[in-house]
């Protein structure tokens, strides 16, 4: 199967719509050997519970205050400090069959880290994104709800992120998962709606209550009048139908300020988190504070690390 995977890889890698055969070789002997490594490190980080998750601030503009949070997962690198982000691990996962696991691992986490905060007198919202692969998996609507009945916890406050690309891998099934969850009080945000084509078609079509706006619009809000056309419209729009919005990669007091004049609701990104704003709101018991803190951007207390800013990925899970 791993050397089927690798002639798979050699056929996507020189332009697709095309076979590719594979040749035995101590090449591809070492391709095999590196992908079945990959897999083992994520096996063995899910099994001993090494996985890292840190907590991005989102500031809402309105009241400017720090009222959620996106959940940011990263995977120990072997013999070494470094942290690898989703972009060089969650494509072997997908591949593999382990996103289920990992998507479950994370959800858990979240929700436990609201029970925490909780029980310290602080509401917290807590946003996680979701790979396509896990939404068509019927289990992970019911780890979500038992986990959720277990708890206690507020339903509304676990916002779950969903990519337009995991959207239209299974459209019936996605909308049955989002109406599933929302019926238990759950809130939903499109991911970084605007780049794909068929934005608004989804929409109309899913109960999204959160409208993140991609970051390539947010990045040229200051000097590009098209990208502010964009952001205007897409706010406009979200008001009319009832949905919230969110700007992504906010990496100035310029573009925060211009935001909140057209009237995006909410922003995150390396300025939200260099204001230092955030409140002591989180907790993480079974897991020491990280030491791999480089570019640390706010005071969030406890034992969440907070993502490190110049790795801000607006995807988190599905795609960095």
């Amino acid at each position: 199967m791993a050397c089927a995977d690798l002639a798979m890889y050699e056929a996507k890698e020189t332009g697709r719509n095309r076979f590719e055969m594979y040749r035995p070789g101590e090449q591809g002997r070492e391709r095999v050997s590196a992908r079945i490594t990959e897999v083992d490190r994520i096996r063995l980080a899910l099994e001993k519970d090494r996985l890292i998750l840190f907590c991005q601030p989102i500031l809402d503009l309105g009241r400017n205050e720090i009222s959620q949070y996106e959940i940011l997962l990263r995977l120990p690198e072997e013999n070494s400090d470094e942290l690898l982000t989703p972009s060089a691990f969650l494509y072997v996962a997908e591949r593999s069959g382990l996103i289920q696991a990992i998507d479950g691992w994370v959800v858990r986490k979240a929700i436990r880290a609201d029970r925490g905060a909780r029980a310290g007198g602080v509401e917290l919202v807590l946003n996680v994104n979701l790979s396509g692969k896990s939404i068509v998996d019927s289990s992970l609507a019911a780890l979500i709800e038992e986990t959720l009945a277990r708890t206690g916890i507020d339903p509304a406050r676990l916002v779950l992120e969903l990519t337009e690309t995991a959207t239209i891998a299974n459209i019936e099934v996605t909308k049955a998962f989002a109406a599933r969850l929302r019926g238990r009080g759950c809130q939903f945000a499109l991911d970084d709606f605007g780049a794909g084509f068929g934005s608004f078609y989804y929409l109309k079509n899913f109960p999204f209550d959160y409208l993140k706006i991609d970051g390539h619009f947010v990045r040229g809000l200051a000097t590009s009048p098209m990208d502010r056309l964009v952001v205007e419209s897409i706010v406009g729009i979200a008001r009319g139908m009832g949905k919230k919005t969110v700007a992504e990669f906010v990496a100035d007091e310029e573009s925060a300020r211009l935001l909140c004049g057209i009237g995006v609701d909410f922003a995150q990104g390396y300025h939200i988190g260099a204001r230092g704003t955030s409140p002591r709101c989180c907790s993480w018991p079974d897991r020491p504070r990280s030491r791999h803190r480089r570019g640390c951007v706010s005071n969030v207390a406890a034992q969440i690390p907070l993502a490190d800013p110049l790795r801000n990925e607006g995807t988190g899970l599905s795609s960095p």
